[in-house]
């Protein structure tokens, strides 16, 4: 290539040399990475909302997944925990009791000819009378109580931070706020009792030979004439 040589000697290149050519390719260069940038910051917005769905579609899994848990420890009769749930919080009371001591009350409750209700009366009359007593047990216990419907017409309740006489005295008012309840049936009110026994957690003790106590004071109170609460 021929050059150029300026009145004082010195070379001069010509507008399209080598070094025209080194900024086309820098140019270019650069374009492509800025192209390539582009593509990559929309691939990551794109990614972003990607995951903003997973994240949604782990949080309505989520919920369904604890509302299933609740159904199923949850009595569909009357709303309130079921066996299920009974046993899961009384090996926590348990544990508790072990660890820190304390009073710790167990009691069953049991509707009185109950059968007598469903026969002369049918189910669905049965049925509501099982929803007024738990909404009448609930409304009178504590927070840190826990009442669960054992099975059938039998429920059960756990007292913590409670001693002896004065779970006789909540089993005692609860039992009486069920008698004087205002029940319904085709216009006539029925008198609803209930019998109870009540046992005291023992230091060392099982939970099991704790509830067998419960369950035997219980049945004495049935043995005995019904509508009473007998202590194990």
């Amino acid at each position: 290539m021929a050059t150029i040589t300026s009145i004082h000697g010195a070379d001069v290149s010509p507008p399209h040399g080598p070094t025209h050519a080194r900024l086309r390719q820098l140019l270019e260069a650069l374009h492509t990475q800025q192209h390539t940038e582009q593509i990559m910051q929309a691939r990551i917005v794109s990614l972003q909302v990607e995951l903003d769905g997973y994240r949604k579609r782990l949080q309505r899994l989520n919920g369904l997944a604890h509302q299933q848990q609740r159904q199923a420890l949850t009595d569909v009769l009357t709303k309130l925990p079921n066996r299920r749930a009974w046993e899961l919080r009384l090996n926590e009371a348990l544990a508790c009791h072990r660890r820190h001591g304390g009073d710790l009350q167990l009691a069953f409750l049991d509707v009185d000819h109950f059968k007598r209700i469903n026969d002369d009366f049918g189910h669905p009359a049965g049925d509501k009378a099982l929803r007024l007593i738990a909404r009448l047990l609930a409304s009178r216990l504590r927070d840190s109580d826990f009442l669960a419907r054992y099975g059938g017409e039998e429920f059960a309740i756990l007292l913590p931070n409670t001693g002896r006489e004065a779970g006789y005295a909540v089993l005692s008012e609860l039992c009486k706020s069920i008698e004087s309840a205002p029940f319904h049936v085709r216009g006539r009110r029925l008198r609803i009792t209930c019998s109870a026994g009540l046992a005291s957690f023992s230091a060392g003790e099982s939970g099991v030979e704790t509830l067998r106590r419960a369950d035997q004071a219980l049945y004495r109170a049935k043995r005995n004439g019904r509508n009473r609460l007998e202590l194990d």
